[in-house]
Formats: C-alpha cells, sequence, structure tokens
C-alpha cells in the first residue's frame, strides 16, 4: 500500500514538474487569488482579483484612454465596428483588414 502511494506521488510530481518546465502558465484571467496584493505580485498588468481570479481591469475607466475592460482585461477593440473604418478587431486590438 506504502509502495503504490509513493508511486503515485512520484508519478503526479513528475506530471507537474514536466508542465512547469514546458512552460505552461495560466492566462491572466485563470489565475485565482483572495485579494488584490496576490494580483499585484504576478506581474504589472493584474490589478485586481475579482470574482476570485486575477484581472487587469474592473471597469473601463481603469485602462486608459481608447480601450475598454472586456472580461477583465484592457482591449482596444471588441469586435470590428469598435475599430476604424479599414481596420478589424483582432485579438482585442485593431488591425489592418
Amino acid at each position: 500500500m506504502q509502495r503504490t502511494m509513493s508511486r503515485i506521488f512520484w508519478t503526479l510530481g513528475v506530471v507537474v514538474f514536466a508542465g512547469i518546465g514546458q512552460g505552461c502558465a495560466p492566462a491572466p484571467k485563470s489565475v485565482s487569488c483572495s485579494n488584490d496584493g496576490e494580483c499585484h505580485a504576478l506581474g504589472d498588468r493584474l490589478n485586481y482579483c475579482l470574482e476570485s481570479r486575477c484581472v487587469e481591469c474592473v471597469g473601463s475607466a481603469s485602462c486608459g484612454v481608447d480601450h475598454t475592460c472586456s472580461d477583465g482585461m484592457c482591449v482596444q477593440c471588441v469586435n470590428d465596428a469598435s475599430c476604424s473604418l479599414g481596420k478589424r478587431c483582432v485579438e482585442g486590438a485593431c488591425a489592418d483588414k
């Protein structure tokens, strides 16, 4: 029994270490938290702990000029209509068509 448990923990450790070694990092919006301080420690972009996850913004006012808060992240656009004529929205940023 003890040998089986040791083998399970060893295997689990290898799997976790392999994931870290490959650079697996959760997306900012999926990092769990219990307060804003935990989010600040992760980097400059994550300012708030909202509904137990680190986010960059809680409203568009915290994003600055020409950006909006969408799902906790500051983006330049949320759809093509948010961009000027001749541009389209690609991953939250206006780009040439």
